[in-house]
């Protein structure tokens, strides 16, 4: 029902744009190149050249940081814009949802985390 509220979709749509937003101007603001934007059935994506672990992980938080502070922000102005950043920035940080920011992070960390695991434990034995 929260989808006939007004000021929902302008929200949703404000919201979209400002975190994909925050992805590209922190990709290109740590010299990564960005091959192509665009809009999909699944929303809109960007197409990335691959960057440090560390860039990485500055890039996919950026989306879900940017609509937390918005969250923050407008909480007292206008409480449906603050509740879909809010919703957008928790769910975006959830592991377990396939293509979220919170996966890639979780994918690109614990990649190098089981790594040093195994080599630390080869230098041992």
């Amino acid at each position: 029902m929260g989808h006939l509220i007004p000021g929902y979709w302008p929200s949703v749509l404000v919201a979209v744009v400002l975190h994909e937003a925050a992805h590209l101007v922190t990709a290109l603001s740590l010299g990564v190149k960005i091959k192509r934007v665009g809009l999909s059935w699944r929303g809109p994506y960007i197409v990335r050249e691959p960057g440090t672990p560390v860039e990485n992980t500055f890039i996919s938080l950026a989306g879900p940081g940017i609509n937390m502070v918005l969250c923050i922000l407008s909480f007292h102005v206008t409480f449906m814009f603050a509740f879909v950043n809010g919703f957008l920035s928790l769910f975006n940080l959830l592991p377990f949802i396939p293509s979220s920011d919170g996966q890639r992070v979780y994918r690109l960390w614990s990649n190098r985390w089981s790594r040093r695991a195994s080599q630390s434990t080869l230098t041992t034995s």
